[in-house]
C-alpha cells in the first residue's frame, strides 16, 4: 500500500544514513478538492469501537480504502485522531491526572495528599473532570463524511497514478 510513497535519507546516527518511505508525506493538496465538495459525501457517525477499516469494510465491501478516509476526513493521526472509545478516555485520565498531576497543579489549585490514590475524593473529582473535557473532544471527532462508492473507487485509483510517479522519482534521484 505505501509502496508509491516517496523515499528519504533517514540520519540514524550520523554515520549511516538509510533510505526509507516517508509514511508522513503529506498530499493535502491531492485531497483539498474532495474536501470542496463534501456535500456529496454521506455524514457517518463513529461509534464507540468502530475502527477506520469496520467503517471502511461496512461501506465499501474492502479494507483497500482505510487509509483515505482517514485522509479526506483530514486525520492524520489514526490513534489520536480517531475517535477513542470511553474506556481509552477514561483510561487516559485517569493516567494523566495521578502520573501529570503537576500540569494540573500549574493551571489550577490542586494538592491531593497522595495524587496517585484514586480513592481520594479530590483525585476522583478530578477523573472525572478530565474524562468529561476529553469526552467532550472526543465527541467532536466523530463525525466523519464517507463519498459513495463510485467516488471512493475513483479517488483510490486517481490516489495510486498520482502517488506511482513518486515511485520512478524517488528511485531516479
Amino acid at each position: 500500500m505505501f509502496k508509491n510513497f516517496p523515499f528519504f535519507l533517514y540520519d540514524r546516527n550520523s554515520k549511516n544514513p538509510v533510505l526509507i518511505r516517508d509514511l508522513y508525506f503529506k498530499i493535502d493538496f491531492f485531497f483539498k478538492r474532495f474536501r470542496e465538495n463534501i456535500n456529496i459525501f454521506e455524514p457517518y457517525f463513529i461509534e464507540d469501537g468502530d475502527t477506520p477499516e469496520d467503517v471502511c469494510f461496512r461501506f465499501y465491501q474492502t479494507y483497500d480504502y482505510y487509509f483515505l478516509i482517514l485522509m479526506l476526513n483530514d486525520m492524520r493521526d489514526p490513534f489520536y485522531d480517531w475517535p477513542l472509545t470511553n474506556d481509552e478516555i477514561l483510561q487516559f485520565a485517569i493516567k494523566y491526572v495521578t502520573e501529570d498531576y503537576w500540569e494540573i497543579q500549574e493551571q489550577i489549585e490542586y494538592n491531593p495528599i497522595d495524587p496517585t490514590n484514586t480513592s481520594d475524593p479530590l483525585v476522583d473529582n478530578m477523573i472525572g473532570r478530565v474524562f468529561a473535557q476529553k469526552q467532550k473532544e472526543n465527541d467532536n471527532k466523530r463525525l466523519i463524511y464517507l463519498p459513495p462508492k463510485n467516488i471512493m473507487q475513483s479517488i483510490h485509483k486517481d490516489y495510486l497514478i498520482f502517488t506511482s510517479s513518486f515511485e520512478k522519482e524517488s528511485l531516479n534521484a
